[in-house]
């Protein structure tokens, strides 16, 4: 997840975070080893952010 915190405590204004959701020990019905499944989410905020009021100053934090 790629996220920056605003001054007035927001979140940027978006991110993305993706979900592994099956591990490597996990097994097909065949016995192979099924791909993880990922999922992406863009969350999009409703109306904490317009160009003019964000502030992006300071580097993104990275989890």
């Amino acid at each position: 997840m790629k996220f920056q915190i605003l001054p007035d405590g927001h979140a940027i204004k978006y991110f993305e975070e993706i979900l592994t959701l099956s591990s490597s020990n996990d097994k097909s019905i065949d016995g192979s080893n099924k791909e993880p499944f990922v999922c992406l989410r863009s969350v999009l905020p409703s109306r904490h952010f317009s160009s003019e009021k964000a502030d992006y100053r300071g580097p993104p934090v990275v989890l």
